[in-house]
Parts: structure tokens; sequence; C-alpha cells
């Protein structure tokens, strides 16, 4: 699922558009390869459940539930460490129960919160690209190991 600026639904969708065949797509439609390239993919769906994409979070960041496991930035630390706790040994760490899938945490830190997409399975491991991992590191202030 993407989440597209108001311009889309107004230039797009809600107007007729023309085909290259010289006819026109109804208005309320979405010319088939236009809307491949239209928004940025916030949510995916994998073996029926959806989940929030990293780069999706600043956008829908306004949107979220306060309800968000809060964890701390020790935690956080050791996961981009790639030190993948248990789950029972999360779960006991922050008084909660835990299912397996996707899973939103929250960060307080001195420069905004920080909300993190993770995986909960056996183990729970950040999904982060190395980039999204590096970002963090130095907003975090950790020292580049060599």
């Amino acid at each position: 699922m993407a989440i597209a600026p108001q311009i889309v639904y107004d230039r797009i969708w809600s107007k007729q558009t023309p085909n290259k065949r010289g006819n026109r797509w109804p208005s309320g439609t979405f010319h088939p390869l236009q809307v491949l390239h239209v928004g940025l993919p916030a949510f995916v769906a994998k073996s029926g459940r959806w989940r929030a994409r990293q780069e999706s979070i600043p956008l829908i960041y306004p949107h979220l539930s306060d309800d968000i496991l809060v964890i701390d930035e020790v935690m956080l630390q050791r996961l981009l460490r790639n030190e993948a706790p248990q789950r029972d040994e999360f779960a006991e760490a922050y008084d909660t129960e835990l299912s397996s899938g996707a899973l939103l945490v929250r960060v307080k830190h001195s420069t905004g919160d920080l909300i993190i997409s993770a995986w909960c399975g056996t183990r729970i491991t950040l999904m982060l690209d190395k980039g999204e991992r590096r970002l963090l590191e130095i907003r975090l202030g950790m020292e580049e190991e060599e």
C-alpha cells in the first residue's frame, strides 16, 4: 500500500486521463501504469499480515498510536550490534506479551522519538538496511567499530 500526496488524487484519480489509444480513463480510476509509479510504499503485506515499511515512518508518524512499545536506548544499541534477544527475554524486560510478526518500537531520545521497525520471531531483530542502521548509530552517538 502506498501513500500519495493530494496532487495524485487531484490530477490522476479524480480527473479523466488520456490513454495512448486516444481514449480517456474515467475519473475515479487509475491508469494501470500510473498507479505503479505513484506514492511512497508505506505498508507491505506478507503472509497475510501488514507491516509498516521503515521509509514510511516519518510520513505516518503523526498518525501512530502512543501505545507503541517503548524500549530503552541500551536495547536499541544491542539490536544495532546484531544482538538479537530471545522473544521471552525481550517481553520480560518490557513487561509485555509479543506475538510473532512485524513490530514497531519507540525509543525516547534527546533528538526526538525514534520509531523503528522490528521483527518478532524466536528472536527480536531490526528490519533496517545497512544505511538506516548507520544513520541510527550516528544519531545515537555510537562509536564506529573497525
